[in-house]
């Protein structure tokens, strides 16, 4: 699997969606049946920052309002939050090449009711569940994913690095 068959568009490759980072409606196949609507998809590149971790969070919930799926918001946040997190911290210092300016990578996946929220950054380190003591300030994020979604996992990229990903649906 390369990252570049995790980025592509879902769908047809045009999108006329007014905010470039999301798309919602592609042009039909070569018979010109109209438009039909896509898979919801959204992908932002992020630099290797603390910020990155606030602005990806608001970037779920913006594109989750816009799909209607505001019913996920607060647990895509949470999962987003973990996830990119984990990219900065642990994901890009790992990296085996000298990393570009937006080392990591968001891309969220909407198939109602469900929400798939893909992370990838440059670095090869698996990701592990770690076990840490209730005074532990760290070393809880993965759990909290594992808790949170309906399954979770990461793949190694081909031309290196890695994605972690987590698939959602609302709560009962």
């Amino acid at each position: 699997m390369s990252v570049s068959d995790l980025l592509v568009p879902a769908g047809p490759q045009e999108s006329r969606h007014p905010n470039p980072w999301l798309s919602a409606a592609a042009p039909a196949d070569a018979w010109g049946a109209g438009y039909v609507a896509a898979q919801p998809a959204a992908t932002r590149p992020f630099p290797a920052a603390a910020e990155s971790v606030g602005t990806a969070r608001c970037f779920a919930r913006d594109a989750l309002q816009e799909w209607g799926m505001t019913a996920l918001a607060d647990l895509a946040e949470l999962v987003v939050s973990e996830l990119v997190t984990n990219a900065v911290r642990h994901g890009v210092p790992s990296a085996r090449t000298v990393v570009r300016e937006y080392p990591i990578r968001l891309r969220l996946l909407a198939q109602p009711p469900f929400m798939m929220c893909m992370v990838t950054d440059p670095g090869a380190a698996i990701p592990v569940l770690r076990e840490s003591g209730p005074a532990a300030e760290c070393g809880r994020g993965l759990h909290v994913v594992e808790s949170s979604c309906v399954r979770w996992g990461w793949h190694l990229l081909d031309e290196g690095g890695k994605v972690v990903w987590a698939l959602m649906r609302p709560p009962a």
